[in-house]
């Protein structure tokens, strides 16, 4: 009897457990959190926290991969046979910011864990999880580079380091913002895209008029 009134869905009390765990690990680290903190959030026994994940390090684990997936699939839309590869790139570069903005605490986790790693955990854990998304985004970019689209002496690593740090950059920021004013101001994630995009194709500087006398 006792049973059948605990019984859930599996998929949804694991993903509730894991997003419950990817707030609580945000905002207070892995050391701050405990599995009755998890399970209390979210709704379910300490006993069910355990059927799902082995220990709080498993769960710790599910909760960076989990998130990590969500940028995965973006990487998907990086297709080398699309025509107008800016159109490509300013539409990646605002869904990821959009991507990270809506999993808000699933990004300031991995900034936690990157500034301030946990010493006992795998130091490979994250950088693990991070570099093969990152792995996957300069082979996208290579791949583009080497269908004609983008210039062929790229360097699609530098490409993806400034496409990362220019969201992370309004992530930032809009952790900070402080007014209604400063919120108008601001750009929307794809509106943020076109532009970065647009300046990097177009540069910065202004066009030089060529003097023929």
């Amino acid at each position: 009897m006792g049973l059948a009134t605990q019984r859930e869905p599996v998929p949804e009390a694991s993903e509730r457990i894991i997003a419950a765990a990817a707030v609580l690990f945000a905002e207070r680290g892995f050391k701050g959190v405990s599995v009755r903190d998890i399970a209390s959030t979210a709704g379910v026994s300490k006993a069910n926290v355990f059927h799902h994940f082995e220990n709080k390090w498993e769960l710790y684990r599910s909760v960076l991969e989990s998130s990590a997936e969500h940028l995965s699939h973006l990487l998907e839309r990086l297709q080398p046979d699309r025509a107008n590869v800016e159109e490509l790139l300013a539409s990646y570069a605002g869904d990821q910011l959009a991507c990270m903005l809506e999993e808000s605490d699933a990004t300031r986790l991995f900034l936690r864990e990157m500034i301030e790693p946990q010493p006992e955990h795998e130091p490979t854990l994250v950088s693990n999880v991070l570099d093969e998304r990152f792995d996957l985004l300069v082979a996208s970019l290579a791949r583009l580079a080497q269908r004609g689209k983008l210039r062929s002496d790229l360097d699609p690593t530098t490409l993806a380091m400034l496409l990362l740090g220019g969201n992370l950059a309004y992530f930032l920021s809009d952790r900070l913002k402080t007014s209604d004013e400063k919120t108008q101001r601001r750009p929307s994630p794809q509106e943020y895209g076109r532009k970065v995009i647009h300046m990097l194709t177009d540069g910065i500087l202004p066009t030089r008029k060529i003097n023929h006398g």
